[in-house]
């Protein structure tokens, strides 16, 4: 199942694969994963190889989104003042404790 847009590809990646295996036989499992090493980081962190394509052109196209974003709310704005605008908020403001914290 894809949990944000960036999973789709490997979704649809997992379910090919898992429909080339001929009845009776099932693909009950599959991962797929970069592993990276950064210095300072805990040995063999991981992340699904979707997520790091996603981000890599997400940082790569920043500028770009930026761009688009803003021409669509000033589009939105122009057919209907207002609209881009957050909502109000529902209720008081919640209290966050300054810095970290830690219970004993």
């Amino acid at each position: 199942h894809a949990c944000a847009f960036d999973s789709v590809p490997a979704d649809l990646g997992t379910l090919f694969t898992a429909m080339q295996f001929p009845p009776p036989a099932l693909c009950a499992h599959a991962d797929m994963y970069h592993v990276v090493s950064v210095e300072g980081s805990p040995p063999g962190a991981s992340g699904h190889a979707t997520t790091f394509r996603a981000a890599v052109h997400g940082f790569g196209g920043a500028g770009e989104t930026r761009a688009q974003r803003k021409a669509l709310l000033a589009k939105l704005e122009e057919e209907a003042p207002g609209s881009s605008r957050p909502p109000p908020p529902l209720g008081p403001k919640l209290k966050v404790a300054a810095g970290p914290a830690w219970q004993k």
